[in-house]
This record gives C-alpha cells, sequence and structure tokens, in this order.
C-alpha cells in the first residue's frame, strides 16, 4: 500500500480496496441458503403469544427509544433493580437523554402525551423491550480487542463484566374513554382495572396463575396499584405492578390524572410459567354455585382471603373470584364484607348443594382461624 494509505493494515482492507475501486455494483449477489433449524426459542414464542394477545384485546404496539433522563429512570419503582447503578452512555445523543432505561414506563407515558397533543384522547398502548441493569459501577473498557483474532478468555471475561443485565419487560397504558360514548351507551373511563386486566391476559397467554396484592410503590397510585405474584417452587416472586400512575406524575406529563398503566418482567413471567400447557378436560357433570360474604379486618387484603377459601374448600372448588368489597353502613368500623362467587363441581358425579355447603364451610372455618373472618348476617 501506499506510505499515505496507514489505514491499510490487514488483508481485508486490501480486498475492500479492489471491491471499492472495481465497483460494488460487478459484485455478484447470491442469497445464503438458511439453515435448518429448531425455530424459535421458548422465549421468542412466549413474547409473540403476549404480544399477539395484547394486540387482540384492542392495545397497539409501539417502540420507544431505550435513552432516559437521570430524573426518569428514578422515576419508578422496578421490581428486579435496586436503584444502585445506571448504565450511563459515554457520548450521548442528547445530553439530557444520556442513560439508559430501567423501565419502559417513561417512553410510553412520552408516547402517550405525542399522541394526546395531536388529538387522540383514547389510547390503549403496550411495549415489549429490553432494560438495562447495572450489576456494579462499571466503565467503558479502555480499548477494544482486535477484530482479526480472538480474543483470549481473559479479555472476553473483561469485556462480559461491563454488560449490564438486559432483562425483557412488557408495559401498557390506558388513558381517556375504554368504551366511547355512543347511542344507548354511556362512555367508560379506563381505570387500574383495565391495567390489572392486561396483566391477566399476558399470564392467560403464558398459561401462567398470577396473585394480585394491593401495593403503593414509586411512581404509582398509593390506593389503586397492585403488585403481581407469581407462585415458584420455594415460594412466591414479585414479577410487576399493575395499576394508576401517581396523578402529580401524570400532570407533569400533561396527561390526565387518571392514567392505568402496567409493567412486569417478562422474562420472570415466562421462566415460572409450565412448560407445557395442557388443555383443560370438557366438563360434563353440572356444577353447583353459591356465594359467600364474610367480614374482616379492613387490611386484610382480599387475595389473601381469596388464597384461603382455595385451600379450605378443597378439590371441590372448581372457581372462585371476587365480586364486591363493601365498607360502610352495617359494617363495623375498621372492618369491610369480601363476596365471593364459588363454583363447585365433581369430576364424577353430579354434586349436591349439601356438599358445595360442607366445602364453603370447611372453607369459611379455615378464614375464621387466619383472619378471625365472620359470614356477614
Amino acid at each position: 500500500p501506499p506510505t499515505w494509505r496507514i489505514d491499510l493494515k490487514h488483508k481485508t482492507d486490501l480486498v475492500e480496496e479492489i471491491a471499492r475501486i472495481t465497483g460494488y455494483d460487478r459484485i455478484p449477489v447470491r442469497l445464503p441458503v438458511a439453515p435448518p433449524g429448531r425455530g424459535l426459542t421458548r422465549a421468542q414464542q412466549q413474547r409473540r403469544r403476549v404480544a399477539n394477545a395484547l394486540a387482540a384485546s384492542g392495545l397497539v404496539e409501539v417502540q420507544n427509544y431505550p435513552f432516559n433522563s437521570v430524573e426518569q429512570v428514578s422515576q419508578f419503582a422496578v421490581t428486579d433493580f435496586d436503584g444502585a447503578h445506571f448504565v450511563k452512555l459515554a457520548n450521548p445523543l442528547q445530553g439530557e437523554s444520556g442513560t439508559m432505561r430501567v423501565s419502559l414506563l417513561p417512553g410510553l407515558i412520552e408516547a402517550a402525551a405525542r399522541n394526546r397533543s395531536r388529538g387522540l384522547n383514547d389510547l390503549a398502548l403496550f411495549e415489549v423491550g429490553s432494560v438495562f441493569h447495572a450489576v456494579a459501577e462499571v466503565k467503558a473498557t479502555a480499548a477494544l480487542p482486535s477484530g482479526v483474532e480472538k480474543p483470549d478468555a481473559k479479555a472476553l471475561a473483561k469485556l462480559q463484566a461491563t454488560i449490564p443485565n438486559q432483562p425483557k419487560h412488557i408495559t401498557a397504558l390506558f388513558i381517556g374513554d375504554r368504551v366511547i360514548q355512543q347511542a344507548g351507551q354511556k362512555s367508560v373511563a379506563a381505570n387500574y382495572q383495565d391495567a390489572i386486566q392486561a396483566s391477566r391476559v399476558i399470564a392467560s397467554a403464558l398459561g401462567l396463575h398470577i396473585q394480585v396484592v394491593q401495593e403503593s410503590p414509586k411512581g404509582y397510585h398509593p390506593g389503586r396499584t397492585a403488585a403481581l405474584y407469581v407462585e415458584t417452587a420455594t415460594d412466591r416472586e414479585l414479577i410487576g405492578y399493575a395499576g394508576e400512575l401517581d396523578p402529580q406524575v401524570a400532570l407533569d406529563a400533561n396527561l390526565p390524572r387518571r392514567v392505568a398503566v402496567l409493567e412486569l418482567n417478562l422474562d420472570k413471567a415466562g421462566q415460572a410459567a409450565a412448560q407445557v400447557i395442557t388443555a383443560q378436560a370438557v366438563d360434563v357433570y353440572p356444577a353447583a354455585t353459591q356465594d359467600l360474604s364474610v367480614v374482616v379486618a379492613a387490611d386484610v387484603p382480599a387475595s389473601s382471603v381469596l388464597q384461603g377459601i382455595q385451600r379450605g374448600a378443597g378439590d371441590l372448588l372448581e372457581n372462585v373470584m371476587l365480586t364486591d368489597d363493601y365498607r360502610g353502613e352495617n359494617i363495623a368500623e375498621g372492618k369491610k364484607s369480601l363476596t365471593f362467587a364459588l363454583r363447585f363441581r365433581a369430576a364424577d358425579r353430579t354434586l349436591t348443594q349439601a356438599e358445595a355447603s360442607e366445602a364453603r364451610d370447611t372453607a369459611v372455618a379455615l378464614l375464621n382461624k387466619l383472619f378471625g373472618a365472620e359470614i356477614r348476617a
């Protein structure tokens, strides 16, 4: 190479020069044949099922930039991030957005605000993407390995130590009306119930059961937010939150006071899901249904009472659902009345109401032992 071409250091550099001088248009094009493979991985299949399920439920998928400001990355509680170390860019494209996101919510909030500024006031959005959690305070590698030879194990380990954890999260946001006003139909505003229902849609797509427990994480409404748990082999694990934004956070982003949001760790949810989803057998015997109203202390989570019913009623209980939470007249101060709809069924015979009542009474006895619950008169 000429003395002034100090960039030509390797045989591949000379090959590039030949291609440039001869003409890229004269290089023949040959499409490679894809090798046979095993298809999508389990995690990829799960992400597609979840995205398809939310889209079928009426949500619209968006993709946002993964860069946030320091204020944005510190705005929300994140289930799998301790807040100690952020991933900062050495040369950000925008000075105010020099940190990699730890939550998808800030980007989704900006997308909602941008749509509202263009007159779109009824939105149901979701995003699936990676977040970036540094496990320790790391700095950019001073010198990258040469691109013409494989780095040794020590160099690879040094590079690996600078790579943050990048779990997949899924986030949803609802503003405006879920049902628009029309002839004979009043409008129905979106609220925290839509966020919790979206989490159940995700769980159904994964073949997973989630537990909903009221909680007040940072950045969310203190009275309209729930933590989402899944059962593991040894314990239950927190995978995300669903509810409404803190009203002040919503107003600061030029959004309505009521904004329903959801964020959960899709990787953790996928790992907790069953390896094989088995179809349930078709029931041939009729079910016996009953309602149960119990009075418990106001600070007892309804989800804990529901789990107590499941434990106490035994195998005959097919389904239980909370239908009412009443606090007021005829209920003592500091108490609340929870009403559940119970459905009992036997796989080998027609179940009698007496058998269903016996199973219900067993559940009530357990609730009395655990929470001091009493049947509402």
